[in-house]
């Protein structure tokens, strides 16, 4: 997986910018919340080379998550995605993102069971994902 973006917004918008709908639910690992756990929104459909979008986040410390694409928590264009995990920690000296205490098991999106369609004005509420570290 590669670096995780953090974008801080000020309500700005871009022209070539989609329309994003909220995406949110929460992550327990063995049971447990688990705070910087990468979630990433995997387009499934063909790549919009025209405005090509990553969606993605880290969860909070209680597991909650909003998915963002241009600013933090902003949403998801729509589309059909697939949710895919990373667990690894934060390099304070590269600001990357490395390693996965999950061993890469919820890393592939064709193998994901956690598939959703964003469609306009629908938010979505994936509610509570169960991983497992074994």
């Amino acid at each position: 997986m590669g670096m995780l973006w953090t974008f801080c917004g000020c309500g700005e918008s871009h022209p070539d910018w989609l329309p994003t709908y909220p995406v949110t639910g929460k992550v327990l690992v063995d049971g447990e919340p688990v705070e910087f756990l990468a979630v990433y929104c995997d387009r499934l459909s063909e790549l919009d080379k025209e405005h090509p979008t990553k969606s993605q986040c880290f969860t909070q410390k209680d597991g909650s998550f909003t998915i963002g694409t241009y600013l933090s928590n902003d949403g998801v264009p729509e589309g059909d995605y697939a949710l895919t995990f990373q667990w690894g920690e934060i390099n304070r000296y590269s600001r990357g993102y490395d390693g996965d205490k999950l061993n890469g098991r919820y890393s592939d999106p064709e193998e994901s069971a956690l598939k959703f369609t964003v469609e306009p004005g629908q938010p979505i509420d994936l509610g509570t994902i169960e991983l497992t570290t074994k």
